[in-house]
């Protein structure tokens, strides 16, 4: 099982998607990190989750409006920066997996080109987004990367078989729904589609990490890594 640092390894001390937070999971145990990456006003490529900033910094701006001086000078709550990409490429030495989570459509073609400068850095990368269409251009720009489909909710595939034929036309590497949404069943029928399975939690649990486990997955990101390993 590939286990994957989700966000990092945050704390109440450590903030979410920082290089403090990477370097946790990677002390933990995880074989990469997992990450949100979005534009800031100045075209740069940052590592955040939230379109605001709010809940990690107590602003009310989005990310959008602000340059990357001005989101990496922000003092979040719990230790910490906001990064750019390249802060955290350049932290988080090979052989680190490093799991791209597109979040804004308008960084696809920033993150295209970066890959496309060193194929050492493709070689460890996986690109992952909700958003098929971002999944689609890194399938014809760089079909040598690794792409996870994200899946939000479950889409029974005897009532939503054209959700299923677009996800599987992409040629996804793996498929990450919800921890919740997987149960063994669902585990086999993705795996005779000839995809890997992995799982995302929504809470820091020691017992959603063990259950990843147990399932038996190919991917699990989680905010405990070092419960997952064990």
């Amino acid at each position: 099982m590939i286990v994957l640092g989700h966000r990092g390894r945050p704390t109440s001390r450590i903030a979410e998607n920082t290089v403090l937070s990477f370097l946790q999971a990677m002390q933990a145990g995880a074989d990469g990190i997992e990450f949100d990456v979005q534009m800031s006003r100045d075209g740069e490529l940052m590592v955040c989750h939230d379109e605001t900033l709010p809940r990690i910094a107590g602003d009310a701006r989005h990310i959008k409006d602000l340059t990357a001086n001005e989101l990496t000078s922000l003092t979040l709550r719990g230790a910490g920066n906001v990064p750019t990409l390249n802060d955290v490429t350049s932290s988080i030495p090979a052989p680190a997996i490093l799991d791209m989570e597109i979040k804004d459509a308008d960084a696809t073609d920033h993150i295209i080109a970066k890959l496309k400068t060193s194929a050492a850095l493709r070689e460890r990368t996986i690109v992952s987004s909700f958003h098929l269409d971002v999944l689609r251009k890194c399938q014809e720009q760089l079909p040598e990367v690794r792409r996870i489909a994200l899946i939000a909710y479950w889409f029974l595939p005897a009532k939503n078989r054209k959700n299923w034929d677009e996800i599987f036309a992409l040629q996804p590497w793996a498929v990450v729904p919800r921890l919740t949404y997987l149960t063994p069943t669902r585990i086999k029928w993705l795996r005779e589609r000839g995809v890997k399975v992995g799982a995302f939690e929504d809470r820091h649990s020691v017992r959603a990490a063990r259950k990843m486990a147990k399932l038996g997955l190919d991917i699990a990101i989680t905010y405990r890594p070092e419960a997952a390993r064990r």
